[in-house]
Protein backbone atom coordinates (compact mmCIF):
# COMPACT_ATOMS: atom_id res chain seq x y z
CA UNK A 1 0.00 0.00 0.00
CA UNK A 2 1.27 3.44 -0.84
CA UNK A 3 2.19 5.84 1.90
CA UNK A 4 -0.24 8.81 2.22
CA UNK A 5 1.26 11.75 3.01
CA UNK A 6 0.51 15.43 4.66
CA UNK A 7 1.96 17.95 3.16
CA UNK A 8 2.93 20.69 5.38
CA UNK A 9 4.76 23.98 4.38
CA UNK A 10 6.62 26.75 6.08
CA UNK A 11 4.85 30.28 4.88
CA UNK A 12 7.79 32.10 5.33
CA UNK A 13 10.60 30.33 3.73
CA UNK A 14 8.75 28.11 1.17
CA UNK A 15 10.24 24.79 2.97
CA UNK A 16 8.42 21.71 2.68
CA UNK A 17 7.71 18.29 5.14
CA UNK A 18 5.52 15.55 4.30
CA UNK A 19 4.47 13.42 7.30
CA UNK A 20 3.15 10.01 6.77
CA UNK A 21 1.70 7.25 9.34
CA UNK A 22 2.58 3.83 7.82
CA UNK A 23 0.07 0.49 7.76
CA UNK A 24 3.21 -0.50 10.42
CA UNK A 25 2.65 2.13 12.75
CA UNK A 26 5.94 3.91 11.99
CA UNK A 27 5.83 7.59 11.87
CA UNK A 28 7.51 9.28 9.13
CA UNK A 29 8.63 13.29 8.04
CA UNK A 30 10.56 14.01 5.27
CA UNK A 31 11.56 17.59 4.50
CA UNK A 32 13.46 17.09 0.98
CA UNK A 33 15.65 19.80 -0.05
CA UNK A 34 18.45 20.29 -2.69
CA UNK A 35 21.39 20.56 0.18
CA UNK A 36 24.51 18.48 -0.44
CA UNK A 37 23.99 16.18 2.62
CA UNK A 38 21.04 14.34 4.14
CA UNK A 39 20.22 13.75 7.68
CA UNK A 40 18.37 10.66 9.49
CA UNK A 41 17.09 10.50 12.93
CA UNK A 42 15.26 7.25 13.60
CA UNK A 43 13.82 7.25 17.29
CA UNK A 44 12.16 5.59 19.77
CA UNK A 45 9.93 7.21 22.28
CA UNK A 46 11.47 5.82 25.10
CA UNK A 47 14.03 7.34 27.53
CA UNK A 48 15.35 7.22 30.53
CA UNK A 49 12.00 8.51 32.57
CA UNK A 50 10.31 5.66 30.97
CA UNK A 51 11.44 3.65 33.48
CA UNK A 52 7.48 2.67 35.82
CA UNK A 53 5.18 1.91 33.35
CA UNK A 54 1.72 -0.52 32.63
CA UNK A 55 2.08 -2.80 30.41
CA UNK A 56 -1.00 -5.66 29.57
CA UNK A 57 -2.56 -4.53 32.98
CA UNK A 58 0.46 -4.82 35.23
CA UNK A 59 2.87 -2.43 36.36
CA UNK A 60 6.98 -2.77 35.69
CA UNK A 61 9.89 -1.26 36.88
CA UNK A 62 12.87 -1.21 35.05
CA UNK A 63 16.25 -0.75 37.05
CA UNK A 64 17.76 2.79 35.60
CA UNK A 65 19.81 3.46 32.45
CA UNK A 66 17.74 0.48 30.68
CA UNK A 67 17.04 2.84 27.93
CA UNK A 68 20.89 4.14 27.75
CA UNK A 69 21.76 0.18 27.64
CA UNK A 70 19.70 -0.38 24.87
CA UNK A 71 21.38 2.25 22.59
CA UNK A 72 24.69 0.43 23.18
CA UNK A 73 23.74 -2.84 22.64
CA UNK A 74 21.75 -2.49 19.37
CA UNK A 75 25.06 -1.59 17.03
CA UNK A 76 25.81 -5.13 17.30
CA UNK A 77 25.46 -7.09 14.44
CA UNK A 78 24.66 -10.66 14.74
CA UNK A 79 27.98 -11.55 13.39
CA UNK A 80 29.14 -9.83 16.41
CA UNK A 81 30.29 -6.93 14.31
CA UNK A 82 29.09 -3.05 14.32
CA UNK A 83 26.78 -0.94 12.56
CA UNK A 84 29.24 1.79 12.83
CA UNK A 85 31.81 -0.32 10.29
CA UNK A 86 28.87 -0.96 8.15
CA UNK A 87 28.16 2.86 7.84
CA UNK A 88 32.40 3.40 7.64
CA UNK A 89 31.91 1.68 4.02
CA UNK A 90 28.84 4.12 3.11
CA UNK A 91 30.97 7.31 4.08
CA UNK A 92 28.26 8.23 6.61
CA UNK A 93 28.90 9.58 9.46
CA UNK A 94 26.85 7.88 12.60
CA UNK A 95 26.08 8.06 16.01
CA UNK A 96 22.98 7.76 18.92
CA UNK A 97 22.14 9.15 21.82
CA UNK A 98 19.72 8.27 24.75
CA UNK A 99 17.83 11.40 27.14
CA UNK A 100 15.30 11.88 29.24
CA UNK A 101 12.49 11.06 26.53
CA UNK A 102 13.73 9.03 23.69
CA UNK A 103 16.48 6.83 22.21
CA UNK A 104 17.46 8.27 18.95
CA UNK A 105 20.17 6.91 16.28
CA UNK A 106 21.27 9.13 13.73
CA UNK A 107 23.69 9.46 10.50
CA UNK A 108 24.81 12.04 8.08
CA UNK A 109 25.31 11.25 4.36
CA UNK A 110 26.77 12.85 1.24
CA UNK A 111 26.04 10.09 -0.32
CA UNK A 112 24.67 6.78 -0.41
CA UNK A 113 22.08 7.91 1.36
CA UNK A 114 19.69 5.12 0.29
CA UNK A 115 22.20 2.06 1.34
CA UNK A 116 23.32 4.44 4.70
CA UNK A 117 18.79 4.19 5.91
CA UNK A 118 18.72 0.71 5.10
CA UNK A 119 21.58 0.19 7.25
CA UNK A 120 19.98 2.02 10.20
CA UNK A 121 17.14 0.68 9.85
CA UNK A 122 18.04 -2.64 9.71
CA UNK A 123 20.11 -2.68 12.82
CA UNK A 124 17.73 -0.88 14.76
CA UNK A 125 14.95 -3.57 14.29
CA UNK A 126 17.33 -6.16 14.28
CA UNK A 127 18.11 -6.43 18.15
CA UNK A 128 20.78 -9.12 18.78
CA UNK A 129 21.76 -9.92 22.65
CA UNK A 130 24.33 -12.74 23.95
CA UNK A 131 25.01 -13.07 27.82
CA UNK A 132 28.61 -12.54 27.09
CA UNK A 133 28.36 -9.28 25.32
CA UNK A 134 25.83 -7.92 27.57
CA UNK A 135 28.11 -8.80 30.29
CA UNK A 136 30.98 -6.81 28.23
CA UNK A 137 29.16 -4.01 27.70
CA UNK A 138 28.39 -3.32 31.42
CA UNK A 139 31.99 -2.75 31.72
CA UNK A 140 32.25 -0.16 29.16
CA UNK A 141 29.19 1.54 30.74
CA UNK A 142 29.80 1.62 34.08
CA UNK A 143 33.05 3.47 32.89
CA UNK A 144 31.29 5.68 31.19
CA UNK A 145 29.31 6.79 34.11
CA UNK A 146 32.68 6.88 36.25
CA UNK A 147 33.36 9.45 33.31
CA UNK A 148 30.44 11.58 33.79
CA UNK A 149 30.76 11.14 38.20
CA UNK A 150 34.02 13.34 37.38
CA UNK A 151 32.71 15.77 35.05
CA UNK A 152 31.73 18.84 36.87
CA UNK A 153 29.08 20.60 34.46
CA UNK A 154 27.40 17.20 34.68
CA UNK A 155 27.31 16.58 38.13
CA UNK A 156 26.08 20.38 38.50
CA UNK A 157 23.35 19.90 36.55
CA UNK A 158 22.06 16.68 37.73
CA UNK A 159 21.95 18.12 41.25
CA UNK A 160 19.97 20.69 39.80
CA UNK A 161 17.82 18.02 38.47
CA UNK A 162 17.58 16.17 42.28
CA UNK A 163 17.20 19.34 44.23
CA UNK A 164 14.20 20.29 41.50
CA UNK A 165 12.21 17.03 41.74
CA UNK A 166 11.02 14.88 43.59
CA UNK A 167 12.95 11.58 45.18
CA UNK A 168 10.75 9.05 43.09
CA UNK A 169 10.82 11.31 39.83
CA UNK A 170 12.95 9.61 37.59
CA UNK A 171 14.17 12.72 35.49
CA UNK A 172 16.10 13.37 38.57
CA UNK A 173 18.11 10.34 37.98
CA UNK A 174 21.54 9.76 36.02
CA UNK A 175 20.30 8.49 32.02
CA UNK A 176 22.91 5.77 32.50
CA UNK A 177 21.73 5.00 35.61
CA UNK A 178 24.49 3.54 38.38
CA UNK A 179 27.08 0.41 38.27
CA UNK A 180 24.17 -1.20 40.52
CA UNK A 181 21.42 -1.04 38.07
CA UNK A 182 23.50 -1.75 34.73
CA UNK A 183 24.64 -4.94 36.99
CA UNK A 184 20.85 -6.24 36.30
CA UNK A 185 20.98 -5.75 32.94
CA UNK A 186 20.46 -9.57 31.05
CA UNK A 187 19.87 -10.63 27.19
CA UNK A 188 16.19 -11.49 28.36
CA UNK A 189 15.55 -8.60 30.19
CA UNK A 190 16.78 -6.49 27.35
CA UNK A 191 14.62 -8.40 24.94
CA UNK A 192 11.48 -7.86 26.94
CA UNK A 193 12.57 -4.17 27.28
CA UNK A 194 12.77 -3.81 22.89
CA UNK A 195 9.91 -5.71 22.15
CA UNK A 196 7.57 -3.18 24.41
CA UNK A 197 9.34 0.39 23.85
CA UNK A 198 11.13 -0.62 19.97
CA UNK A 199 7.35 -1.28 18.26
CA UNK A 200 6.72 0.83 15.31
CA UNK A 201 4.30 2.55 16.42
CA UNK A 202 6.58 4.04 19.18
CA UNK A 203 9.15 5.01 17.11
CA UNK A 204 9.47 8.16 14.33
CA UNK A 205 11.82 8.05 11.57
CA UNK A 206 13.00 12.10 10.60
CA UNK A 207 14.80 12.62 7.23
CA UNK A 208 16.14 15.69 5.64
CA UNK A 209 17.69 16.31 2.31
CA UNK A 210 18.32 15.93 -1.27
CA UNK A 211 15.82 12.40 -0.98
CA UNK A 212 12.88 11.16 -2.37
CA UNK A 213 9.97 10.68 -0.03
CA UNK A 214 7.97 8.12 -1.52
CA UNK A 215 11.92 6.30 -2.14
CA UNK A 216 11.93 6.47 2.05
CA UNK A 217 8.05 5.17 2.53
CA UNK A 218 8.83 2.44 0.64
CA UNK A 219 11.94 1.16 2.59
CA UNK A 220 10.01 1.83 5.94
CA UNK A 221 7.06 -0.44 4.41
CA UNK A 222 9.04 -3.61 4.80
CA UNK A 223 9.64 -2.86 8.18
CA UNK A 224 7.41 -5.57 10.01
CA UNK A 225 5.18 -3.81 12.78
CA UNK A 226 1.73 -3.44 14.05
CA UNK A 227 -0.18 -0.15 14.83
CA UNK A 228 -0.43 -0.79 18.61
CA UNK A 229 -0.26 1.34 22.03
CA UNK A 230 2.99 1.68 23.57
CA UNK A 231 3.24 1.61 27.08
CA UNK A 232 1.81 3.90 29.80
CA UNK A 233 4.46 5.47 31.82
CA UNK A 234 3.96 6.59 34.98
CA UNK A 235 5.14 10.03 36.45
CA UNK A 236 5.21 11.35 40.33
CA UNK A 237 3.03 14.30 40.55
CA UNK A 238 5.00 17.63 40.80
CA UNK A 239 3.87 20.85 42.07
CA UNK A 240 5.25 23.75 41.30
CA UNK A 241 7.54 24.31 44.74
CA UNK A 242 11.07 22.90 44.34
CA UNK A 243 12.33 19.71 46.62
CA UNK A 244 15.25 21.70 47.78
CA UNK A 245 16.28 25.41 47.28
CA UNK A 246 19.95 24.77 47.33
CA UNK A 247 22.40 21.70 46.92
CA UNK A 248 26.34 21.79 46.89
CA UNK A 249 28.74 19.25 46.10
CA UNK A 250 32.75 19.77 46.21
CA UNK A 251 35.33 18.43 43.17
CA UNK A 252 38.66 18.74 41.71
CA UNK A 253 37.79 22.10 39.65
CA UNK A 254 39.73 25.24 39.51
CA UNK A 255 36.48 27.59 39.87
CA UNK A 256 32.82 27.31 41.36
CA UNK A 257 30.35 26.35 38.53
CA UNK A 258 26.51 26.66 38.76
CA UNK A 259 22.63 25.87 37.50
CA UNK A 260 20.37 27.59 38.49
CA UNK A 261 17.26 26.02 37.58
CA UNK A 262 13.90 27.50 37.44
CA UNK A 263 10.96 24.51 37.63
CA UNK A 264 8.17 24.91 35.77
CA UNK A 265 4.75 22.56 34.74
CA UNK A 266 4.81 20.46 31.48
CA UNK A 267 2.11 21.98 29.11
CA UNK A 268 0.11 18.82 28.31
CA UNK A 269 -1.25 20.72 25.33
CA UNK A 270 1.16 20.62 22.43
CA UNK A 271 0.37 23.89 20.38
CA UNK A 272 0.04 25.69 23.78
CA UNK A 273 3.39 24.29 24.94
CA UNK A 274 5.29 25.23 21.72
CA UNK A 275 3.64 28.89 22.05
CA UNK A 276 4.84 29.52 25.18
CA UNK A 277 8.62 28.05 24.54
CA UNK A 278 8.07 30.63 21.91
CA UNK A 279 7.33 33.52 24.57
CA UNK A 280 10.15 32.09 26.37
CA UNK A 281 12.60 32.27 23.36
CA UNK A 282 11.48 36.29 22.80
CA UNK A 283 12.33 37.11 26.57
CA UNK A 284 15.05 35.20 27.11
CA UNK A 285 17.32 36.62 24.51
CA UNK A 286 15.68 40.37 25.26
CA UNK A 287 16.70 39.68 29.32
CA UNK A 288 19.27 37.47 29.98
CA UNK A 289 21.13 37.49 26.28
CA UNK A 290 24.44 38.46 25.51
CA UNK A 291 23.33 41.91 25.17
CA UNK A 292 21.07 41.95 28.04
CA UNK A 293 21.28 44.93 31.10
CA UNK A 294 21.80 41.80 33.39
CA UNK A 295 24.75 40.08 31.67
CA UNK A 296 26.76 43.28 30.63
CA UNK A 297 26.38 44.21 34.42
CA UNK A 298 27.47 41.19 35.45
CA UNK A 299 29.86 40.22 32.84
CA UNK A 300 31.44 44.02 33.70
CA UNK A 301 31.78 43.54 37.48
CA UNK A 302 33.56 40.31 36.86
CA UNK A 303 30.86 38.24 38.24
CA UNK A 304 30.00 36.11 35.24
CA UNK A 305 32.24 34.90 32.45
CA UNK A 306 31.37 34.09 28.81
CA UNK A 307 30.81 30.69 30.52
CA UNK A 308 27.02 32.28 31.30
CA UNK A 309 24.24 30.87 29.33
CA UNK A 310 20.35 29.92 29.50
CA UNK A 311 17.23 28.12 28.19
CA UNK A 312 14.50 26.18 28.57
CA UNK A 313 14.02 22.65 28.00
CA UNK A 314 10.64 21.09 28.02
CA UNK A 315 8.37 18.11 27.19
CA UNK A 316 4.78 16.87 27.82
CA UNK A 317 6.20 15.59 31.20
CA UNK A 318 8.81 18.04 32.76
CA UNK A 319 10.20 21.41 31.75
CA UNK A 320 12.18 23.94 33.75
CA UNK A 321 14.34 26.75 33.02
CA UNK A 322 18.17 27.13 34.09
CA UNK A 323 21.01 29.69 33.82
CA UNK A 324 24.49 27.90 34.20
CA UNK A 325 28.35 28.68 34.10
CA UNK A 326 31.07 29.69 36.33
CA UNK A 327 32.17 32.18 38.86
CA UNK A 328 33.86 32.77 41.89
CA UNK A 329 30.72 34.46 43.03
CA UNK A 330 27.87 32.59 43.33
CA UNK A 331 26.21 34.61 45.99
CA UNK A 332 26.35 37.61 43.99
CA UNK A 333 25.44 36.00 41.15
CA UNK A 334 22.27 34.63 42.57
CA UNK A 335 20.96 37.66 44.47
CA UNK A 336 21.99 39.82 41.42
CA UNK A 337 19.39 37.56 39.13
CA UNK A 338 17.15 37.43 41.67
CA UNK A 339 16.97 40.75 41.98
CA UNK A 340 16.66 41.60 38.47
CA UNK A 341 13.80 39.14 37.24
CA UNK A 342 11.95 40.93 40.72
CA UNK A 343 12.65 44.49 38.74
CA UNK A 344 11.46 43.14 35.71
CA UNK A 345 8.24 41.83 37.51
CA UNK A 346 7.90 45.61 38.21
CA UNK A 347 8.64 47.34 35.28
CA UNK A 348 7.23 45.47 32.86
CA UNK A 349 8.89 44.63 29.40
CA UNK A 350 10.54 47.17 26.96
CA UNK A 351 8.46 47.05 23.73
CA UNK A 352 11.23 47.86 21.58
CA UNK A 353 13.41 45.84 22.94
CA UNK A 354 11.00 42.95 23.32
CA UNK A 355 10.71 43.71 19.40
CA UNK A 356 14.31 43.68 18.46
CA UNK A 357 14.11 40.23 20.42
CA UNK A 358 11.36 39.30 18.82
CA UNK A 359 13.31 39.69 15.54
CA UNK A 360 16.60 37.71 16.28
CA UNK A 361 14.19 35.00 17.41
CA UNK A 362 12.44 34.54 14.47
CA UNK A 363 15.42 34.84 12.14
CA UNK A 364 17.19 31.31 13.70
CA UNK A 365 13.75 29.95 13.02
CA UNK A 366 14.42 30.96 9.59
CA UNK A 367 17.85 29.92 9.44
CA UNK A 368 17.28 26.45 11.01
CA UNK A 369 16.20 25.38 7.18
CA UNK A 370 19.67 26.14 5.77
CA UNK A 371 20.86 23.32 7.63
CA UNK A 372 19.79 19.48 6.98
CA UNK A 373 20.83 18.36 10.61
CA UNK A 374 19.32 20.88 12.50
CA UNK A 375 15.88 20.07 10.24
CA UNK A 376 16.02 16.69 11.05
CA UNK A 377 17.10 16.70 14.24
CA UNK A 378 14.54 19.82 15.34
CA UNK A 379 11.69 17.66 13.65
CA UNK A 380 12.72 14.36 16.05
CA UNK A 381 12.03 17.46 18.53
CA UNK A 382 8.72 19.20 17.85
CA UNK A 383 7.87 17.79 14.90
CA UNK A 384 5.83 19.46 12.01
CA UNK A 385 5.39 22.78 14.44
CA UNK A 386 9.06 23.58 13.24
CA UNK A 387 7.24 24.88 10.05
CA UNK A 388 4.98 27.00 11.59
CA UNK A 389 7.79 28.06 14.30
CA UNK A 390 8.98 31.27 12.83
CA UNK A 391 4.87 31.99 12.39
CA UNK A 392 4.29 31.05 16.13
CA UNK A 393 7.25 33.80 17.10
CA UNK A 394 5.66 36.73 14.76
CA UNK A 395 2.57 36.45 16.57
CA UNK A 396 3.99 36.71 20.06
CA UNK A 397 2.82 39.36 21.99
CA UNK A 398 4.48 41.71 24.71
CA UNK A 399 1.56 40.85 27.32
CA UNK A 400 1.48 37.07 26.82
CA UNK A 401 5.38 36.73 26.80
CA UNK A 402 5.04 38.90 30.14
CA UNK A 403 2.37 36.73 31.68
CA UNK A 404 4.42 33.56 31.40
CA UNK A 405 7.13 35.37 32.76
CA UNK A 406 5.73 36.52 35.69
CA UNK A 407 4.44 33.21 35.94
CA UNK A 408 7.67 30.89 35.20
CA UNK A 409 9.41 33.19 37.58
CA UNK A 410 8.91 32.21 41.37
CA UNK A 411 10.91 32.09 44.00
CA UNK A 412 9.31 28.23 44.93
CA UNK A 413 10.46 27.59 42.10
CA UNK A 414 13.83 28.13 42.40
CA UNK A 415 17.47 25.71 42.90
CA UNK A 416 20.73 26.69 43.13
CA UNK A 417 23.26 23.74 42.11
CA UNK A 418 26.37 24.86 42.91
CA UNK A 419 30.12 22.71 42.85
CA UNK A 420 33.09 23.99 44.24
CA UNK A 421 36.50 23.50 44.47
CA UNK A 422 37.52 20.69 47.07
CA UNK A 423 39.43 23.33 49.26
CA UNK A 424 36.86 26.45 49.62
CA UNK A 425 34.72 27.40 52.24
CA UNK A 426 31.60 29.07 52.69
CA UNK A 427 28.33 29.49 53.65
CA UNK A 428 25.48 27.87 51.69
CA UNK A 429 23.49 30.38 50.13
Amino acid sequence: MKAEFKKIICDVTGDICYRSQLENGLTLYVAPNEKTSAHAVFYTDFGSVNSTFEWEGKTHVLPDGMAHFLEHKLFETEDGGDAFSLFAETGADANAYTSFTKTAYVFTAAENFTESLGILLSFVTSPHFTTESVDKEKGIIIEEITMYDDSPDWQCMFGMMTAMYREDNPIAIDIAGDAESVSKATPELLYSIYEKFYSLSNMTLCVSGNVDPLKIAEMCEKLKGEKRQPPKTYFPKEEKAVRLPYVEKKMQVSRPCFNFGVKDLPCEDEEERNRRAAAIAVFSSMLFGGSSEIYSRLYDEGIINKTFCSGYECTDCYAFYAFSGETERVEEMYSSLCEYIENVKSTGFDEEEFETARRVVYASAVRVFENSVRVAEEMSDIGEFLFTAPKTVANITPEYAFEVFCELFRQESYTLSVIKPLDQKGKDI
